[in-house]
């Protein structure tokens, strides 16, 4: 056997193992729970950091415009 294939099996076995030891639900919930809190933390985190570039680039500007910032 290739390496790509004794990886697909250990790959298969590992899966099989953790299904045979979680329950369905857990995995449900755990899933589920995935779905509904990482999207909001990755778009959070994408604001943080292109609004902190933006502010970051205003401040830097040569001209002080007056800039305002609203919530």
């Amino acid at each position: 056997m290739d390496k790509k294939t004794k990886l697909a099996l250990g790959a298969g076995a590992a899966v099989g193992v953790v299904t045979l030891a979680v329950p369905v639900s857990t995995v449900f919930v755990t899933l589920l729970l995935g779905m509904l809190l990482i999207p909001p933390v990755v778009g959070a985190g994408y604001v943080l950091v292109y609004g902190a570039s933006v502010i970051s680039r205003e401040i830097s500007e040569k001209e002080k415009d007056v800039m305002v910032v609203r919530a």
